[in-house]
């Protein structure tokens, strides 16, 4: 007790001597008592988890006892806690609880009020309920609509606590504990966080990703997920307006599946069940690398960029370092459809625009070989093919094939290309490129090579 006293007139004599050393306008700001809230929202944050604030008082210590042994201490809430809530048990008689009560209007104990680690309050378990029903409630809060402000739809709350549990996924798989990993992916794509507007673009692939990985060695996830695509599926061709989040699950699920042609065939499926709407031009944005192999150029066409948009792309990328491999395929892709579309101008302009950034081996190829696919090569694609050759000194096996194949396309029977072809079955000494050589020196003999402007009529009448 003395000790005690002696501490407070030590600090009290601090305080005077360093009141009477402030300039005469200085104020003093009072101590603030620590707020239980903030702290608990700061560890949620940092630890990627919901808050849940559990109010209790003595007036009803006996529900309030019973809650806490029943059910916040009961195996399964436990479960649902770890690695998703902290939880701040708030006594309604401190002053911190009062302030609580009252900005709330809490008027029942006990009371959990469920919150995002930013705050904002996403609902309430009101009274002494059992576990079970206790679940329901919470689980029913976190999974509420997305809120709309003035700044229009925002994330759903809790995306960081599904990205924690997704990874908290992997690595119980990497321990092989498969049916708990199911568990969490299985919680995280239930979540509505996924559904939020950005989610979908930037992280259900790799939650996706993490799913098949799993299904290939626990089957009972493998036939989980393949109904969920086929829920995906219906869902998406239930209303005009696109699903978005179907669509991007459907996506990143059939890819990851390596299923494109599953893709090709919904895309069709939505094309005939809303002709002109807007649901399937969305997916074809989406897969556009599948329609491309399928060679659905017109489904595409919203997807080619115009010449002003190439050029601020082309300085985007020289500001950010894109690697060239990226931009090259990219802008090759676009050239394809361009060309598949007959809009010949347009395709020209990019090539040029392509070629003043990087005018490498590399990117020769990826336009020839784009030009080749599309069914509507020009002389100009056989040009570009052969200076590939040439800067690869016909030593690169892709740059005579793609050469051959377009002077073939060109030409039926193209004595030039099977001039080329026969050239390189001689300096090419691995067996297997011979074979390859040797291939398509037959396709090219035998008129095997389709004529330009025939191919892309072919393959868009193919399912």
């Amino acid at each position: 007790m003395r000790r005690t006293i002696l501490v407070t007139v030590l600090l009290a004599a601090v305080g005077m001597r360093a009141h009477a050393q402030q300039p005469a306008h200085a104020t003093i700001t009072p101590t603030s008592e620590p707020d239980p809230i903030a702290d608990a929202l700061a560890r949620a944050h940092k630890d990627r988890n919901y808050l849940w604030v559990a109010v209790c008082g003595d007036s009803n210590a006996k529900d309030c006892r019973h809650f806490d042994e029943q059910t916040l201490s009961a195996a399964s809430v436990k479960s649902y806690m770890e690695h998703r809530v902290t939880l701040l048990e708030l006594d309604a008689g401190t002053p911190a609880g009062q302030r609580f009560v009252t900005q709330h209007g809490i008027d029942v104990l006990p009371t959990v009020l469920v919150l995002a680690n930013s705050g904002q309050v996403l609902g309430k378990s009101v009274g002494d309920t059992p576990p079970n029903r206790f679940l329901r409630v919470v689980s029913a809060a976190i999974q509420s609509d997305a809120i709309r402000g003035a700044e229009g739809m925002r994330s759903w709350a809790g995306e960081d606590v599904v990205l924690k549990t997704s990874d908290h996924g992997a690595a119980l798989v990497a321990e092989a504990k498969y049916e708990e990993a199911d568990r969490e992916y299985t919680w995280c794509l239930d979540h509505r966080a996924t559904r939020s507007s950005m989610f979908p673009v930037v992280h259900l692939e790799k939650l996706v990703q993490r799913v098949v990985a799993l299904g290939k060695v626990y089957e009972p996830t493998m036939k989980a997920f393949l109904r969920r695509l086929s829920d995906a599926e219906f869902a998406s061709l239930e209303h005009s307006r696109p699903n978005v989040y179907a669509l991007y699950l459907l996506k990143y699920g059939y890819l990851s599946l390596d299923r494109e042609d599953k893709l090709i065939t919904h895309y069709d499926r939505l094309r005939q069940r809303y002709p002109g709407g807007n649901a399937a031009p969305a997916f074809a944005t989406l897969i556009y690398g599948p329609l491309l192999h399928a060679r659905r150029y017109e489904a595409l066409k919203r997807t080619v960029s115009d010449t002003e948009e190439v050029a601020l792309y082309l300085q985007g990328t020289r500001a950010n370092n894109v690697d060239k491999s990226e931009t090259r395929k990219l802008l090759a892709g676009r050239y394809e459809i361009l060309l598949g579309l007959g809009r010949m101008k347009p395709a020209k302009d990019l090539a040029q625009q392509m070629f003043t950034y990087d005018r490498s081996a590399e990117t020769y190829l990826e336009f020839a070989e784009a030009a080749f696919r599309s069914g509507h090569s020009m002389d100009e694609n056989i040009a570009q093919a052969r200076s590939a050759y040439d800067l690869t000194e016909a030593k690169s096996l892709r740059a005579v094939i793609v050469y051959a194949k377009l002077l073939a396309q060109k030409t039926t029977h193209s004595p030039e290309a099977v001039q080329v072809l026969q050239q390189a079955v001689r300096t090419f000494d691995a067996m297997t490129d011979k074979n390859v050589l040797t291939q398509c020196l037959y396709d090219v003999q035998s008129g095997k090579i389709l004529p330009r402007n025939s191919v892309t009529a072919r393959a868009a009448d193919t399912p």
